[in-house]
């Protein structure tokens, strides 16, 4: 099973509409809410300093467009194989 885990500041921001395409396609995974006093201690462990990132089994993606890209081709292909299976 493929564990997702998501950094992203406390707030409604980049990372909305990957919370939201994860929520609606059932997916479960690890919402990490970084405090701005862990920032600079967690942001060298970051993909090009930055985030949101997503970790999919324990590698890291970065930039918001690029994850969201990956997981529409994640669920469209899963959507196609249950269309067809159905």
């Amino acid at each position: 099973m493929t564990e997702y885990k998501l950094y992203y500041f406390d707030v409604r921001n980049l990372a909305e509409p990957i919370r939201l395409m994860l929520h609606y396609n059932g997916a479960e995974f690890e919402d990490i809410r970084v405090d701005m006093e862990k920032w600079p201690s967690l942001k060298p462990e970051m993909p090009q300093s930055t985030i949101p990132v997503l970790e999919v089994n324990g590698k890291k993606l970065a930039q918001s467009h690029s994850i969201m890209r990956y997981l529409g081709r994640v669920y469209s292909k899963i959507s196609i194989i249950r269309s067809v299976i159905l």
